[in-house]
């Protein structure tokens, strides 16, 4: 590896760098380092990511908002690329997040477990509704139609009121009925 800095992109990229440095003023006139990964000068990314106002932030949520409805399909293959790389990076925040939140974790599953206990009803199939569980395919999760918990409405935590859905259908229900409105 060389004691200067790197002058063009793809050097630095060759070597793992992060910057690289050319002496030339960018397009806005700085004469400072520059990113190897997308030739952005580091001010100019300075400038780019400090929001001056909470109209301008508004302002830059509602032109990707649009972007986004514009570009579905582009704005699809970039969010399932994102994930792909950060996957396991985002994996690990919440596993170290989980080991320094141990606490937490174990609040809210206590909870969980009683929110199911209250939506049980004496009278339930226990025995079908833990058959229910183990007969899940693979792949699927197991949903309440109705949620034990739910904005509008609660369910009772009985056969009847549980399906097998997708994880991702899962996600995008989230905690409320299947047509109801987020």
């Amino acid at each position: 590896m060389k004691d200067e800095p790197f002058k063009t992109a793809e050097e630095a990229r060759r070597h793992g760098a992060r910057f690289y440095f050319t002496g030339k003023p960018c397009k806005r006139g700085h004469v400072a380092p520059r990113y190897a990964k997308s030739w952005m000068c580091t001010v100019c990314a300075y400038e780019h990511q400090v929001v001056r106002s909470p109209e301008e932030q508004a302002e830059r949520t509602a032109a990707a908002k649009a972007w986004r409805h514009r570009n579905r399909e582009r704005a699809r293959q970039h969010a399932a690329a994102h994930y792909k790389r950060a996957r396991e990076a985002v994996l690990e925040t919440n596993r170290r997040w989980r080991a320094r939140n141990r606490r937490v974790c174990t609040v809210l599953s206590r909870m969980s477990r009683a929110a199911i206990r209250r939506a049980t009803p004496p009278w339930a199939d226990v025995k079908a509704i833990r058959r229910f569980y183990l007969d899940r395919p693979d792949g699927m999760e197991v949903d309440h139609m109705v949620p034990l918990v739910g904005r509008t409405v609660c369910g009772l935590h009985v056969v009847w009121n549980l399906q097998y859905l997708t994880r991702s259908q899962n996600a995008s229900k989230g905690n409320k009925l299947m047509g109801e409105a987020g």
